[in-house]
């Protein structure tokens, strides 16, 4: 009797081919990448790699001038227009979400933070208002925050950066989106701010097995909360594998001098290494490793906001 093969497990996000430019100016050229449920990849680079264009690129949020061209950009198998704006207005949120960088220029400063949170919902017509406030307080709950009638009231300037932050994230969170990217979700604000906000983050895309796309020039940052490492080099990727891996044994002259100058990145790395399983035997006595426990499962953008 022939075996059968199991079909092949679409990507939560499938990105082929992906170019962005500018008047003739190629910011992104021709990336691909995909992106399972319940995995978190880092997209790591320098400023003006082509990071933030890429994640734009994808929600359809680039300006009227860029010049965006893919072979396929697909969330769950179902095929994105970045170029269509109904369509994509149908998928962001509830498809598709995004973290930005700065929840001061993100978050409106004349509405309540729970006016703000459920503002997805009611755009996309889910739920009674009973229910959309039940789902609003869940978000916030997830994001990190427990007083959610307290902070739920309050307008953003009545926030901390870490409570805005966990604002944002609950913004995206709200939807249950499959995917989610996060675009550099914690460079304003300080190291143990930053760690409390991404442990949030981490744990509720877990409990919902969403799949991340987390931008981020912070090496270090990658090395702990990643499971796989793309490398963007002058909008092209240059390396492509596992956290550890690219961040220990990196095949790319770029991704060498990366590591050389994020010192920072190395004992994260170790810690990763010293908490990995232990070497098991798989089918047939062969010898395996089990997988690395890592992150855990969990306005239109200036013009040269990203490249």
């Amino acid at each position: 009797m022939t075996a059968l093969t199991p079909p092949a497990v679409e990507p939560a996000l499938l990105v082929e081919s992906l170019t962005v430019g500018y008047d003739g100016d190629v910011v992104v050229s021709g990336i691909s990448f995909s992106v399972q449920r319940g995995e978190v990849v880092a997209l790591v680079g320098e400023s003006g790699s082509g990071k933030s264009t890429t994640a734009h690129a994808i929600l359809g949020l680039l300006p009227p001038d860029a010049r965006v061209a893919a072979r396929a950009v697909r969330v769950d198998g179902d095929e994105l227009s970045p170029d269509d704006d109904e369509r994509m207005r149908a998928f962001r949120g509830v498809r598709l979400a995004y973290v930005p960088q700065d929840p001061g220029t993100s978050l409106d400063p004349v509405r309540r933070v729970r006016d703000q949170v459920a503002e997805v919902l009611r755009v996309h017509g889910i739920g009674t208002r009973a229910d959309r406030r039940d789902r609003v307080d869940d978000a916030l709950r997830a994001a990190g925050i427990d007083d959610v009638e307290g902070i739920g009231r309050r307008f953003p300037h009545e926030l901390s950066g870490g409570l805005q932050q966990r604002v944002l994230i609950a913004q995206a969170l709200v939807g249950d989106p499959g995917v989610l990217i996060a675009d550099e979700p914690t460079s304003a604000l300080d190291v143990t701010v930053q760690k409390a906000v991404l442990d949030a983050l981490a744990a509720a895309t877990r409990e919902r097995g969403v799949a991340v796309l987390l931008i981020t020039h912070d090496l270090a940052m990658a090395a702990e909360r990643a499971d796989r490492v793309l490398v963007l080099r002058d909008g092209s990727i240059v390396e492509d594998g596992e956290a550890t891996r690219v961040l220990t044994r990196p095949e790319h002259a770029y991704t060498r001098e990366l590591v050389a100058a994020t010192p920072a990145a190395i004992p994260v790395v170790a810690s990763r290494q010293a908490r990995a399983p232990r070497r098991h035997r798989g089918v047939g006595g062969r010898e395996r490793r089990a997988p690395l426990e890592v992150f855990p499962r969990s306005r239109r953008p200036r013009r040269d906001g990203g490249r």
